[in-house]
């Protein structure tokens, strides 16, 4: 039986991957997209023939495709071809052709200026236009006009511009014969004369508004003239100051002004601006007619301000002398209690008249007294000395009463003269005196009234001084406070040297200082008081206590500067420090005892002690003494030996013993380290140890017998009856017995005595 096998093939269609193909040509470039039925890589292959010659291509796989062919010539026929890799094989379109479009310039105009920015009828005005080709194609021989405001056109030919460049161009267009807003109009290839891309966005205005023509406006009034008493030619005269002001919009040439019959020229009056004219009148005239351009030879904005007429009183011939608060200042500007400081014022003459030989005096205000008479009677009250010169004056002048300045005057001063509408300054110098924090001085310009004046109620002015008080300040705390050595030690001599400071703006006298001790947490004890002569200003002294310290663990030491207060300071609280210091001892202590040898009666032995200084401080020169206690309980000396340890030594110390006789037993053997407390230690409790020891001694015992248990004594003389006594003597001790005597007594009298000169133990 046969077997049909059907094999499917599937092979791209080449032609088939190529749709939606879609251009869009500029005037250098075009995109080209396209869609194909796999995912491929793309390219085009173009130029200016079918040959084509140029690639442009994407390295990225996709069914929709979009290549941008850059740099193209404007206006040109172009073939391309279309083509797609798959599996490493090209497939490619047919041949087609499109053509770019045709490049044009495009000129807008983008602004326009004007200077200057504010124009009047009559000026010309600078205006600049700005132009720019926005097109991608070069403009060449265009021109730009402009139409002014008064109509007139202006022009500029053969100018070019590249694509995308900005030029500009200025103008000088004259001024419309009125005044308002005015439209200036310019317009970039007015004819046409060039294609462009868009040809309706060639023109731009600008909006000017022309003011009226400019003219001078002179005006005078009350305010703007002074006027005094001088002398001329030894006559008196009225002399007269008048300030004429131009408020208009251009300046006065040649400006006459006249008081009464007399004329003199201001040679001009620039806009804004203002001058002065003077003229002397004969003093009688007390009427005075001012005028300005009486002839209206300057045309002006408005004529109707040039006149003023004015009245001059007796009064007002007369000097004003005037002083006030204000007036009035010091240096330095913060003065301080026993500085010497100016005091400055300022006089001044507001009247018509010269004022001669003015006394000016200046007081120190203690009180203020008003005085008022009143049915016979004088009422009198008192104002704050604070109050100020103006205060002063009203009280005085509402109440019609007399005021009078209490306290001493600190200078016065005599001003030759002052001129109308002039100033003299003047000034005195004293010194201010101690423990002041405060001065009011009160300025009187022509005290007793000696000169006639216009206003007699202006004369006085108060000026306040505040004072910085200059005081010590006396200060110390524990920092200011040290001690030598570095490591003091208990019963050595130590130093503290102590720093008081004056903080203060003068200098301290005598100033006392006392210095308290206290150990640990003892009450502290007044040590010694020193006096230091002087401390200056912002300046310290040093000055040293000496002491002993105690066997404590501390000390603390107290400062107290001028304890009874003798001394005015700016702080009294700061006066007053403590500060403690470690008080380094030895501890000396007896850590072992042992002994070589056997201690028996007559032997030699030798006695080992440790002794240690555990402290913090070295132990000079103590006694390290070895004792043995006798049945008695007493301490018996061995001997001793003299030691010097530092903080944290330790030394061995031996010595020879022959024991005596009479000893127990068990003797003890004591070490004393320090046992005259000859040494300061922190600590005398742990200088003595002790040592049983394990003696070797015979052990005599003695029995007695006779060979007749029963003696007959004779009764008559010269017959004896005899005993024979027998006396053992044996040791049951641990060591040997030498010279041992044995005496024998008979009704208490010694009938025998030997001497057995060695029994070993158990004999």
């Amino acid at each position: 039986m046969k077997k049909i096998i059907l094999v499917l093939l599937i092979l791209p269609l080449l032609y088939a991957q190529f749709d939606n193909i879609n251009i869009i040509a500029g005037e250098r470039n075009a995109t080209i997209s396209w869609d194909t039925l796999y995912n491929c890589s793309s390219k085009v292959l173009y130029g200016t023939t079918d040959g084509l010659g140029k690639i442009a291509s994407s390295s990225s796989k996709s069914l929709h495709h979009t290549i941008t062919l850059t740099s193209l010539t404007p206006n040109t026929r172009y073939f391309y071809k279309l083509q797609c890799i798959y599996n490493n094989t090209s497939y490619n379109s047919t041949i087609e052709t499109f053509t770019t479009l045709q490049a044009y310039p495009d000129i807008i105009i983008t602004k326009i200026t004007t200077t200057p920015s504010k124009v009047a009828v009559g000026g010309n005005l600078t205006v600049k236009v700005y132009a720019k080709n926005i097109g991608s194609e070069k403009a060449s021989n265009f021109s730009i006009s402009l139409i002014c405001a008064d109509g007139s056109a202006r022009e500029k030919e053969n100018l070019s511009l590249s694509a995308n460049q900005e030029m500009s161009i200025s103008f000088i267009c004259p001024s419309p014969a009125v005044e308002g807003n005015y439209t200036i109009i310019a317009t970039a290839d007015q004819e046409n004369e060039i294609s462009e891309k868009d040809e309706h966005n060639n023109n731009n205005s600008v909006s000017v508004y022309y003011s009226a023509k400019p003219l001078p406006d002179l005006s005078i009034s009350e305010s703007d003239i002074t006027y005094q008493i001088k002398e001329i030619n030894k006559e008196q005269m009225l002399s007269l100051k008048m300030y004429v002001k131009n408020i208009g919009t251009e300046k006065a040439p040649s400006v006459s002004v006249c008081a009464n019959e007399k004329c003199i020229r201001i040679s001009m009056i620039p806009s804004g601006s203002k001058a002065y004219a003077s003229i002397n009148l004969p003093i009688n005239q007390t009427t005075i007619r001012i005028r300005i351009d009486p002839n209206n030879t300057v045309s002006e904005l408005n004529e109707s301000n040039n006149e003023i007429t004015i009245n001059v009183s007796k009064d007002e011939m007369m000097p004003d002398l005037f002083i006030s608060d204000s007036s009035l200042s010091h240096t330095p500007t913060l003065p301080k209690t026993g500085s010497t400081i100016n005091i400055k014022a300022n006089v001044e003459n507001r009247g018509a008249t010269t004022a001669k030989n003015i006394r000016v005096i200046f007081q120190k205000v203690e009180s203020i007294d008003f005085y008022e008479k009143k049915n016979d009677e004088v009422e009198h009250t008192e104002m704050n000395r604070l109050a100020t010169g103006l205060e002063i004056i009203k009280k005085a002048s509402n109440e019609n009463r007399q005021s009078i300045i209490k306290g001493p005057i600190l200078g016065e001063v005599v001003i030759p003269s002052i001129q109308p509408n002039s100033s003299k300054n003047i000034q005195i110098t004293f010194k201010i005196p101690s423990e002041t924090n405060g001065i009011t001085v009160a300025v009187k310009v022509d005290p007793e009234n000696e000169i006639k004046e216009k206003n007699e109620d202006n004369n006085i002015g108060v000026h306040k001084l505040d004072i910085e008080e200059l005081y010590p300040d006396l200060k110390i705390n524990s920092s200011d406070i040290s001690f030598s050595p570095n490591n003091i030690a208990a019963g050595e001599n130590a130093r503290a040297k102590v720093r008081i400071r004056n903080d203060g703006t003068t200098a301290a006298q005598n100033v006392t200082v006392e210095f308290y001790m206290a150990a640990e947490e003892d009450k502290f004890e007044l040590h010694e008081t020193k006096t230091i002569e002087k401390i200056p200003a912002k300046g310290y002294k040093e000055i040293n206590f000496d002491w002993l310290a105690q066997n404590r663990k501390y000390a603390t030491v107290l400062i107290n500067i001028d304890p009874k207060n003798a001394i005015k300071e700016s702080d009294e609280k700061n006066n007053m420090a403590n500060k403690s210091v470690d008080i380094n001892a030895p501890d000396l202590r007896v850590d072992s005892v042992n002994y070589t040898g056997t201690v028996s009666i007559g032997s030699t032995i030798t006695l080992k002690a440790t002794a240690s200084n555990i402290g913090t401080a070295k132990a000079s020169n103590a006694q390290l003494v070895f004792y043995y206690i006798d049945k008695n309980g007493e301490e018996n000396e061995i001997g001793a030996k003299t030691i010097t340890l530092s903080a944290g030594g330790k030394t061995t110390q031996t010595i020879q013993w022959t024991v005596p006789n009479g000893i127990s037993a068990n003797p003890v053997i004591v070490v004393k380290v320090n046992p005259s407390n000859y040494v300061y230690e922190s600590d005398f409790s742990n200088n003595a140890f002790s040592l049983s020891l394990n003696a070797s001694l015979p052990d005599i015992t003695v029995s007695i017998n006779s060979n007749r248990q029963t003696i007959v004594i004779p009764s008559a003389s010269g017959y004896y009856s005899y005993v024979q006594i027998t006396t053992t003597v044996y040791n049951s001790g641990t060591a040997k017995a030498n010279n041992i005597v044995i005496q024998v007594f008979a009704n208490g009298k010694k009938i025998d005595e030997q001497t057995i000169q060695q029994l070993n133990p158990m004999e």
